[in-house]
């Protein structure tokens, strides 16, 4: 009886640690639009936060969900500061449908996961745009692009400096990633 009991016990754990796990792992989260390395991005040049304020990324999804953001920011002596993200309809001034603020540490450049929480509902196809503001203009923080002109290495937008989406035959496009969660 005591064999049969620690047995029994022995084969609930084993399937307890095999199967658990198994039942909640979920498939990674999906990119959907991106402009990084893997799109040909060269991602060299880093354009003042300030100086070309508002300074946003058009992007087109092809899935309904929104569930984070990557961008690719650098530290121009700015320091440590928090910066705001805003996921907007159409234009840099269209409708924010989310809003994230993010910190930044003293000399950090790469790139930066924004959660956004609560998930939010896109239309794919329609035209978005990612907006990085500084929350301190006193800080110097910027957003690293392609820096090639007559290479679009995001087809399905166009950077937008000083409020004006730019030309795209000398198209800038931003680094960027968006994610949607598994099946969205």
């Amino acid at each position: 009886m005591r064999k049969a009991t620690i047995c029994a016990l022995v084969v609930v754990l084993f399937l307890w640690i095999v199967a658990v796990p198994a039942i909640y792992a979920q498939p990674p989260n999906l990119i959907d639009q991106h402009n990084d390395e893997e799109s040909g991005c060269a991602c060299a040049l880093t354009n003042s936060l300030i100086f070309y304020h508002p300074m946003g990324q058009e992007f087109i999804p092809t899935r309904n969900r929104l569930l984070a953001v990557d961008v690719l920011v650098r530290d121009f002596g700015g320091g440590a500061t928090d910066l705001n993200l805003y996921i907007r309809t159409d234009t840099i001034d269209g409708d924010i449908v989310a809003s994230e603020t993010f910190s930044v540490t003293t000399g950090f450049g790469g790139w930066k996961h924004i959660h956004i929480t609560p998930v939010v509902s896109l239309n794919p196809g329609s035209k978005y745009v990612i907006q990085v503001e500084l929350t301190d203009m006193t800080k110097n923080w910027g957003w690293t692009s392609d820096g090639r002109c007559y290479v679009d290495t995001y087809p399905d937008g166009t950077w937008i400096m000083n409020g004006v989406p730019q030309d795209e035959t000398c198209t800038n496009d931003l680094g960027f990633r968006t994610y949607a969660p598994p099946g969205h």
